[in-house]
């Protein structure tokens, strides 16, 4: 409904602090989110495909999130194109990395994004090909989309 305005953060399930925790957890937030989007299609909703990797960046203070958020992608959230970067980095990572997939759902052709990460490399100095810096620029995404602005 319209007249509905989501302004808090929450969890849902159990925490997970061991493996065995994660059992179901990964069902259960795939529905929610499906849900959310149907409820609240004009509103920003964070997902992650990785309980894990969101559980970790979730637990992480502000004040560290900034301390890597800021040093890795200073660049992009100062940069005019700020949003078309990280639209485009979101994308990517939602689609586990699929070049012509995330092309398609951005809406641009495969040359454009090449284009665009290499932008990104340039303006952040990680690499949207290599294992280390690719796993550096998702875990800043994914503190900078928690952290409280």
């Amino acid at each position: 409904r319209s007249n509905y305005r989501i302004s808090t953060k929450i969890m849902i399930g159990k925490r997970c602090c061991t493996l065995a925790d994660y059992d179901g957890q990964y069902a259960q937030l795939t529905e929610n989110f499906k849900v959310a989007v149907r409820m609240f299609p004009t509103h920003d909703l964070f997902h992650s495909n990785s309980l894990v990797l969101g559980n970790l960046a979730a637990g992480i203070p502000d004040s560290i999130k900034k301390n890597v958020v800021n040093p890795v992608l200073h660049s992009i959230l100062t940069s005019s194109q700020k949003n078309q970067y990280l639209e485009t980095m979101g994308t990517y990572f939602d689609t586990n990395m699929n070049i012509g997939e995330t092309a398609h759902l951005l809406d641009i052709h495969r040359n454009t994004l090449q284009y665009r990460f290499k932008k990104i490399e340039e303006l952040t100095g990680y690499c949207m090909y290599k294992l280390d810096d690719i796993l550096t620029l998702r875990l800043a995404y994914l503190l900078y989309r928690l952290q409280d602005t």
